[in-house]
Parts: C-alpha cells; structure tokens; sequence
C-alpha cells in the first residue's frame, strides 16, 4: 500500500523535489480515510491537525458569512489538497469541507510529519519551501483580485492589467 501512496505523492506539488525514498517516508504516514456524500471532513473553527489529498470524488470549500449564508469558496478534485496550512499554523481552520459525493482522501497528520522532518531536514526543508510557494501564488491571486475589483471601481482595469502584464 505504501508503494501505491508513494505513486500518488509523486505527482502532489507539495512533495515536489522529494527523493523515491523521502516520499516513502511520507507516504507510511498517510492513510486512507473514506466520506460519504454531503459529510463533512472539516469543520471550520477546528484546529487543523492533518493535510489532505483528495484521491477520489469531489469536496467543497465553503464558510459561512456574516449573515449567516453558505457560501462555496471553492470546488476540489481528484489530485487537490487542502488543510496544507496546518502544517505552518496551529490555530482553527477557517472554512469548512463537505463532500459533494462519495470520497477518498489520503491523511496526513502535522505531529507525523514533524516527526519524519526532524529526521529528515531536506524533506522538511522542501516541503515547508513548497507550502510557502502554495501560500505567496495565493496571496499574489488575492492581490489581484483585489486590486481588479478597486481598479473596475475607479474604471482603470485596463491599465491596471497591463501594469500586471496580464493584457
């Protein structure tokens, strides 16, 4: 089982630049965790303890807002991850993840990870590297989005998207 864990860390961005060996590390740590249709697998305001990969079906991200609605952040897939930020933030999580359908995911837990890290500095070096490139290419898309919706209100979208080189 950890050979098949090991084939589908292989194409997981964070575990980019591990050694056939590094990732059989990692993937002893992994198990498999089954969910049905509209379960959730996280709950917002948890502590996050554990990453996930999603092997099969879909979830949704989604958090409630200040008026009390559902709102759906985003739509994972086969080959997403998520709760990765566990893995530099202890605290609670900030949206929760339902399954939209009958799921798989691989689990990984921060304490296991810690564990192997310490005894393998290049496989945490590189793997806290490739969180850190996850978290800046989301800032920088939140960056912008945030700067289109100012721009489109003061009417310079255009300029601004080719400032961003993005037209």
């Amino acid at each position: 089982m950890s050979a098949e864990i090991a084939m589908i860390l292989e194409n997981v961005p964070l575990f980019e630049g591990l050694s056939a060996e590094e990732l059989a590390s990692i993937a002893e740590l992994c198990h498999d965790e089954l969910y049905a249709a509209d379960e959730v697998l996280c709950r917002a305001g948890e502590e996050g303890t554990h990453m996930y990969i999603l092997t099969s079906g879909q979830v949704t991200v989604e958090t409630v807002t200040a008026a009390g609605e559902v709102k759906q952040l985003a739509l994972l897939r086969q080959g997403d991850i998520f709760g990765d930020f566990a893995f530099i933030y202890v605290g609670p999580r900030i949206a929760a993840i339902r399954a939209n359908q009958p799921c798989t995911v691989l689990a990984l837990s921060r304490e296991g990870f810690e564990l192997v890290a310490e005894q393998h500095p290049h496989l945490g070096f590189l793997v806290m590297r490739n969180i850190a490139l996850r978290v800046c290419r989301r800032l920088r898309e939140l960056d912008i989005t945030l700067l289109m919706s100012e721009a489109e209100e003061n009417d310079e979208a255009g300029g601004l998207l080719r400032w961003l080189g993005l037209r």
